[in-house]
């Protein structure tokens, strides 16, 4: 694209750096803002800094708040011995939006992925871990991709079961059941 406004050009680069952006959208939006008052441009940046510099992790379950504990850790009607297992912060908003789910989350913070580098030390799997052995875990949900279930399964038993944990016949008697959400409705 060629820019009449190297300004312009800067603010389209800026905005196309975002996920699903591409120069068009990033086009349109900037002169969209162009065409507001100062003020809501700035009511704009202000949010997203505000958002940037003040958003912290939930110190249980890894969850965006903006206090050490999240809203649905802090709730007393969630059941805190139902752990739901998810892969990112986005999966916690669609579970959520069901309006279905009473308990509370844990979010990984991504997958295991051996051929992209990533073990399970890279994820917040510890932390998982301490939660399990220091509280009263009923429940277990894993709502993790279906490629990697399996592979997570391994890694709770393995991780979990050391004195206590996932339910394994014989085994581990502290969590009672662990399940592997399907996102299908049971009949």
């Amino acid at each position: 694209m060629n820019f009449s406004s190297k300004l312009l050009e800067e603010g389209v680069d800026a905005l196309s750096s975002l996920p699903s952006i591409g120069k068009k959208t990033a086009l349109r939006l900037a002169l969209f803002l162009l065409k507001q008052e100062p003020e809501f441009t700035e009511e704009i940046s202000n949010a997203l800094m505000k958002m940037r510099r003040d958003m912290r992790e939930c110190k249980h379950c890894h969850n965006m708040s903006d206090t050490e504990e999240c809203g649905i850790c802090a709730d007393k009607r969630r059941d805190q011995q139902v752990i739901c297992l998810v892969e990112s912060i986005r999966d916690i908003i669609a579970i959520e939006e069901t309006h279905q789910y009473r308990g509370v989350y844990h979010v990984l913070g991504g997958l295991i992925s051996p051929i992209e580098g990533i073990g399970p030390a890279d994820l917040n799997i510890d932390s998982l871990v301490s939660r399990v052995q220091e509280g009263e875990v009923r429940e277990l949900i894993m709502a993790v991709s279906p490629t990697r279930r399996r592979m997570y399964r391994r890694v709770g038993k393995r991780s979990l079961c050391r004195g206590k944990s996932i339910r394994a016949p014989n085994k581990c008697r502290k969590v009672k059941h662990c399940k592997v959400a399907s996102g299908k409705k049971r009949s």
